[in-house]
């Protein structure tokens, strides 16, 4: 069974959080915002020093505005010159989320701004990874390219840790939801991997071809999935292929068999692929069900007097303020929307509660 080890991930929005208080809620690690854009995190210093007093690991995260690849070098260079003075356990990772992001970029050139900032940052002799959600690694970046090359932070609110994404993305480190520590908000993560990556032992000073901890995606029998595209076989064990190549769509799991070398058996579902047989592990991935009016990186307020998912009451300048929504879709709730400021989450809400702005 993998490690489970209690995080959170702060930044500036958390000043004046108790980490006495951090720590006897059971928090192992704190993943810590450097900065965004250019920009130094004015609780950096601060944040690294209470880490250390109270035994906490800790690593980075840079939250990117950069619309090139050059800009993408120049956010890894300011990141790398603010924590050089630090020795973290947990590896460094790029945060690309940003709205003006999805709508002026090509995936080619996202991704390659993903392996410019974190070849600055192993150069530099950090370990790098990459922060994002799995709208974002389905549709804005070539995730093949970077779920086995780099570290990988999953965002993706399940609002319960006992709850797990079923999402699979060699992912280490996972953002559930939101936590509740010493009356603070504040975003809860899990690792399934105790990182000890200080640079005190030299042996660690180069990056790591370590073993993925692999968190499985969770598939059900009745799930509507994607399959990629290929061969089909009559049976889960079957050596010869039924027919030829199959198109690529939706199609419905009918049975599973764990571990074999064909373990889905899927049909079609109308408008989708024609597969109808038993399919490889690797050509079937999970549905993030999304609401058809509100997409990742839109900007959105706040209805007055809606309450959260949960049905709790908001902060009365949570009415006010403009946010981004960060997650749509959780599970079998498409109507589940995660909204947010500068890369921190605020709160989750219904969708009916959101206009956009």
């Amino acid at each position: 069974m993998a490690e489970r080890i209690k995080g959170v991930d702060i930044s500036a929005w958390q000043e004046g959080i108790p980490f006495d208080e951090i720590k006897k809620a059971g928090v192992r690690f704190a993943i810590i915002r450097a900065g965004c854009g250019k920009n130094k995190d004015g609780q950096l210093d601060k944040f690294v020093a209470e880490c250390k007093k109270y035994g906490i690991k800790y690593g980075f995260y840079w939250y990117s505005y950069a619309l090139t690849v050059d800009r993408a070098k120049e956010e890894a260079e300011a990141c790398t010159s603010v924590i050089k003075q630090y020795d973290p356990d947990y590896p460094v990772y790029y945060d690309i989320e940003d709205k003006s992001q999805i709508g002026q970029l090509t995936t080619r050139t996202r991704t390659d701004m993903c392996h410019a900032f974190c070849d600055v940052v192993r150069k530099a002799g950090y370990t790098a990874g990459i922060y994002a959600n799995p709208s974002w690694f389905n549709n804005y970046l070539y995730k093949s390219e970077l779920v086995d090359e780099y570290e990988i932070w999953l965002a993706h609110w399940t609002e319960n840790p006992d709850v797990p994404s079923r999402y699979n993305y060699n992912q280490k480190v996972w953002k559930w939801g939101l936590d509740h520590i010493a009356g603070y908000g504040i975003d809860g993560d899990i690792s399934f991997h105790d990182y000890d990556l200080s640079k005190a032992d030299e042996s660690k000073s180069e990056p790591e071809k370590k073993p993925a901890a692999i968190i499985p995606a969770i598939i059900e029998i009745g799930d509507e999935v994607n399959f990629k595209g290929g061969y089909h076989y009559g049976s889960s064990t079957a050596t010869t292929a039924v027919g030829g190549k199959r198109t690529a769509g939706r199609a419905r799991v009918q049975n599973i068999a764990p571990n074999a070398p064909h373990c889905y058996a899927l049909t079609p579902v109308q408008g989708g692929s024609n597969v109808y047989g038993w399919v490889d592990a690797d050509l079937v991935e999970p549905i993030e069900e999304t609401p058809d009016t509100l997409q990742l990186g839109d900007r959105v307020m706040v209805n007055n007097g809606a309450k959260d998912y949960k049905g709790r009451s908001l902060a009365s300048f949570v009415y006010k303020t403009v946010y981004t929504v960060m997650q749509t879709g959780c599970g079998v709730a498409p109507d589940y929307i995660v909204i947010g400021l500068n890369g921190s989450v605020t709160a989750a809400v219904k969708a009916e509660n959101l206009r956009k702005q």
